[in-house]
């Protein structure tokens, strides 16, 4: 059997088998709701827009993101162990080979971004032609050597790097950044995933103020839906505490610190989607609608924190919660309720929760 075809079997079509659902519905998506048209219009106003651009880029990352782990997972497992064997072929043909992998693995990405490509260069955007260029070339050739260099150790992941432990001598983390570190070091997948989902829904919503004569609702809703992204990390932001650092949530913290710690950590987990409004916010409404906007979405993924304090639930059960709670307050942006009002709602609501913090976990 000639190794293209070792490759293939062993990692190209398990693959595809694995994510036949996703690409199902992706197929579905593509060639049954939408139509030519828009497509057309979709790939125009990204080539368009550079920032639109680099959202595209960064949820076709999480694509390439999962090819990666499934490949690292395949890899490392004791089944596929015959693979090491590859490491006695010289540099050059190891590279040719994962590289071909890796190029029928981006397949879907790659054809996509070649579509948005071409209309980047017949609309004269060359910055944004780079971008996509350079991500299809680097998101091929990159991974090999990372599959190559696992190819020689059994434990990829174990011990951490020279830099990161000179770091961690020299500079102490303030309490706030410690998930965050944890999140970009062990689950980047799961902050990819959830901020380009949220990112999307705001960009959307508010480049749509100015397709009709919409009012500061099709804004609030699209805040209301993008946040709403965080709550998957808020749930593990929660679990990161329970299992992580229990000791931190028995010590006797006043009520203004341990609010204090949680309001950074959601501030931080929100610049991300701050950065979306500033720049998409339409110049017909006020400042003081964006300020309400960004208050708004920061309580929201607040309160859904408090909300597993409350009592500790599984994600799906979270879930539904969550999905009742964002349909009462679409109710409530639809009639035109004050955002000032719901605000102080939700603020009353996690004083509450943190008022009541040691007594809630005692029971």
């Amino acid at each position: 059997m000639k190794i293209t075809g070792l490759f293939f079997r062993s990692y190209t079509k398990p693959f595809y088998q694995a994510h036949a659902g996703f690409f199902f519905i992706l197929l579905y998506v593509a060639a049954g709701l939408l139509r030519g048209t828009e497509h057309i219009f979709i790939a125009k106003y990204t080539a368009k827009d550079t920032f639109l651009t680099l959202i595209a880029i960064s949820i076709w990352s999480v694509y390439i993101l999962n090819s990666i782990l499934y490949i690292r997972n395949t890899l490392t497992q004791k089944a596929y162990w015959y693979m090491r064997q590859l490491s006695l072929y010289p540099a050059s043909k190891q590279f040719y080979w994962f590289s071909l992998m890796q190029l029928t693995l981006n397949l879907p990405v790659t054809i996509y971004t070649l579509f948005i490509l071409t209309f980047t260069i017949t609309l004269n955007q060359y910055v944004n032609a780079g971008l996509l260029a350079g991500f299809t070339v680097l998101s091929v050739l990159t991974p090999p050597f990372y599959y190559m260099a696992l190819l020689k150790k059994t434990y990829p992941d174990e011990g951490a790097s020279r830099m990161s432990q000179f770091i961690n001598k020299k500079f102490t983390r303030p309490y706030p950044v410690w998930y965050f570190s944890f999140l970009l070091g062990k689950k980047p997948l799961l902050l990819l995933l959830s901020k380009a989902v949220s990112l999307a829904i705001i960009a959307a919503s508010f480049l749509l103020y100015g397709t009709d004569d919409y009012d500061w609702r099709i804004l609030g809703l699209g805040v209301l839906l993008g946040f709403n992204g965080n709550m998957v990390l808020m749930f593990d932001y929660f679990q990161f505490e329970r299992k992580q650092l229990p000791v931190f949530r028995n010590l006797p913290f006043t009520f203004f610190k341990r609010i204090s710690y949680q309001a950074i950590a959601v501030l931080i987990i929100s610049i991300p989607e701050y950065f979306v409004m500033l720049k998409y916010f339409p110049h017909e409404e006020s400042v003081l609608t964006l300020i309400y906007l960004m208050i708004y979405g920061s309580v929201l993924t607040w309160m859904f924190l408090q909300i597993m304090m409350l009592r500790e639930m599984p994600l799906d059960k979270i879930g539904k919660i969550g999905f009742y709670l964002i349909l009462i307050q679409l109710l409530l942006i639809l009639a035109n309720t004050p955002l000032l009002i719901m605000i102080l709602i939700m603020g009353i609501f996690i004083g509450w929760v943190q008022l009541r913090y040691y007594r809630l976990i005692s029971n």
